[in-house]
């Protein structure tokens, strides 16, 4: 009985990391080999005009929220760096937006930034928990989606 039990495990486990799936969900796995040198130059230029405005954006949305003005950076940073291995949009637009800014004023006004990175992080697990396990799909309608891209 217990070596039947080690074979369904086994047989999960294959499922579950094998090629395809990984590709599935890593989508970097998937471009990256066909990236080429003229792609990386229009990414660059597309990527100088976004920089310039995703840093007044950042900056602006850090102040309504009541925090220093580098945390808005980082927020915008850190959030480009993930989504280029694990997004699995091109136009996808990521970052601080103006009603997280507001809420998390809401929520952390008068406490430490601390809260404030804290909220950030659990917000980006529960993210990336979504994504991972394609829960999204099942649980926030199509119409709620499709503005979530917009």
């Amino acid at each position: 009985m217990t070596i039947k039990k080690y074979e369904t495990t086994k047989t999960i486990f294959k499922k579950v990391f094998n090629k395809e799936t990984l590709k599935n969900r890593i989508p970097i796995t998937r471009w990256l080999p066909r990236y080429s040198v003229s792609m990386m130059v229009q990414d660059c230029a597309a990527g100088a005009a976004v920089g310039a405005t995703a840093v007044a954006q950042g900056l602006a949305y850090a102040a309504l929220a009541g925090l220093p003005p580098q945390h808005g950076l980082y927020s915008g940073i850190a959030g480009g760096f993930i989504y280029a291995v694990l997004g699995s949009c091109p136009t996808m637009s990521i970052g601080p937006t103006s009603i997280i800014s507001a809420l998390t004023a809401k929520y952390v006004q008068g406490l430490s930034i601390d809260f404030a990175v804290l909220a950030a992080f659990l917000t980006g697990l529960v993210q990336v928990a979504l994504g991972v396990f394609q829960l999204a799909s099942s649980w926030i309608s199509y119409r709620d989606r499709s503005s979530l891209a917009s």
